[in-house]
């Protein structure tokens, strides 16, 4: 979250799996925190992990994580006490935990802009 608030598309870039980096581009970290999206990370205060499930994954497909693959969900506090929520895959990669995928959701006031 940090990353994507400074908009260091490279940082971020860098919490992906490898996997993943091979399956998404960098600029896909530009669309993801610039334009219309930015608003999933303006005024960030805090994340708070509610729920961790860590499985063992084997799969023949070689784009879905493989190992040790934890599915994470929590809620995001941002300023004006508005809460969203998100949801993450990880999957461990030389004893690191690294990002799959990462899906928030905010509330549809927090995506209206007063005029």
């Amino acid at each position: 979250m940090q990353a994507a608030v400074a908009q260091d598309s490279p940082r971020a870039y860098a919490l992906f799996s490898t996997r993943a980096q091979r399956q998404m581009p960098i600029a896909a970290i530009d669309t993801l925190t610039t334009g219309a999206n930015a608003v999933l990370f303006e005024g960030y205060q805090s994340l708070t992990i509610e729920s961790t499930n860590i499985t063992n994954s084997v799969n023949t497909n070689p784009d879905v994580p493989q190992g040790h693959v934890a599915t994470v969900s929590g809620t995001i506090s941002y300023t004006g006490n508005v809460t969203g929520s998100f949801r993450a895959t990880l999957e461990q990669e030389a004893g690191t935990w690294r990002l799959d995928a990462i899906n928030i959701t905010v509330p549809p006031s927090k995506t209206l802009k007063s005029p």
